[in-house]
């Protein structure tokens, strides 16, 4: 499945333009969006959120921390996942703003309708109470990946992605603080000894002798590899004459064209011999049908080569004294030229005169 990173703070280290502009290229596509974010901008998280509603391809992977805006970024899933060590916050809108009183009201009441907003998609993806959510709000609740999903902000737990190293207790701690506690993993390394098949106390001579042997092996495969591709390539280019003749013989293509029918065979094997098959089966089924036709017309409207149309009997078997006139004009026409009298009696059989 496509993958998108929303790894950071939205609307710096994620912006809505790059954000949706990645996601336009797998329109169509399925995608699993892996978040790890404290949150942040609210008006470039809500583009994203409806660019992701959109899409309706989305599944949301919660890798480590999702908190705030992210919360609601993630509604927008077709199904919300997050790992057993992950972690979901939510709390109020807030503005880092000033002003005057007049600015602080404006921007109270934006929040406001901003928090409803907010308490409205939640209700309806968990189907809590928005007086519930309310106070969870104002109260700056935690979840753990297990209590996201009782509360069904999420549809499944799924293993461990990111390392934490976050305090147990969360209270009083900064989203961007516990989103940068998850790292990722380091790969184990893995022991030369176990990668080459030897035992953990092999000295150096024997693990030197033991990719030199690997090597050798690894030198012999390629030498290998590339006959066996030889032998294919020779194969494939008689198998391309033998066919390329057969369609030239049969009609199917000209003999000035063999060159160019060669080089489709170079260019694409399998589908040029599937293609040239078809071709001259259809010609060969056409020129038997002809040829049976031939047969029947033979059979039908008189015989050849000494064949009798009705008894299907050769001249050769029978005697010439039951020769008929066409008979003798097929086979010995001089007799006729010869006998006269022969030939009147002929005429009077032929025409039962």
């Amino acid at each position: 499945m496509n993958e998108i990173l929303m790894y950071g703070e939205i609307g710096y280290d994620i912006t809505d333009t790059l954000f949706i502009k990645e996601l336009d290229q797998y329109k169509g596509q399925e995608v699993k969006i892996r978040v790890n974010s404290p949150g942040g901008e609210v008006f470039q998280g809500f583009a994203m959120y409806n660019a992701i509603k959109q899409h309706g391809q989305c599944d949301i992977q919660i890798d480590g921390l999702a908190a705030s805006m992210m919360t609601v970024i993630m509604l927008a899933g077709r199904k919300i996942s997050a790992s057993k060590n992950a972690m979901i916050m939510i709390h109020n809108p807030s503005s880092g703003g000033g002003g005057d009183s007049k600015k602080l009201k404006k921007d109270a009441e934006l929040l406001d309708k901003i928090k409803n907003l907010i308490i409205s998609g939640y209700s309806e993806r968990t189907g809590i109470s928005p007086d519930e959510l309310s106070t969870m709000l104002d109260a700056e609740t935690w979840l753990t990946a297990q209590e996201a999903l009782e509360k069904g902000f999420i549809d499944e737990i799924t293993g461990e992605v990111l390392q934490s190293t976050a305090p147990t207790n969360l209270k009083n701690r900064k989203p961007k603080a516990v989103y940068m506690s998850y790292k990722k993993e380091a790969p184990k390394p893995q022991a030369l000894t176990t990668i080459l098949g030897l035992k953990d106390n092999a000295d150096n001579d024997t693990i030197l002798k033991a990719i030199s042997s690997l090597k050798n092996k690894c030198v012999s495969l390629e030498a290998k590899n590339k006959r066996i591709k030889s032998q294919i390539l020779d194969e494939q280019q008689t198998e391309a004459k033998r066919l390329t003749k057969i369609a030239i013989d049969c009609g199917v293509i000209n003999k000035n064209l063999e060159a160019i029918q060669l080089l489709a065979f170079e260019k694409d094997f399998k589908k040029t011999k599937t293609d040239l098959e078809n071709a001259i089966s259809e010609v060969q089924g056409s020129q038997v049908q002809l040829k049976n036709h031939q047969i029947i017309r033979e059979i039908v409207l008189g015989s050849k080569n000494g064949k009798n149309a009705n008894t299907g009997v050769s001249i050769d078997d029978k005697p010439k004294s039951e020769w008929n006139l066409q008979d003798y004009r097929k086979n010995d026409p001089k007799a006729l030229e010869n006998d006269p009298e022969l030939y009147q009696k002929l005429i009077k059989a032929e025409y039962k005169q």
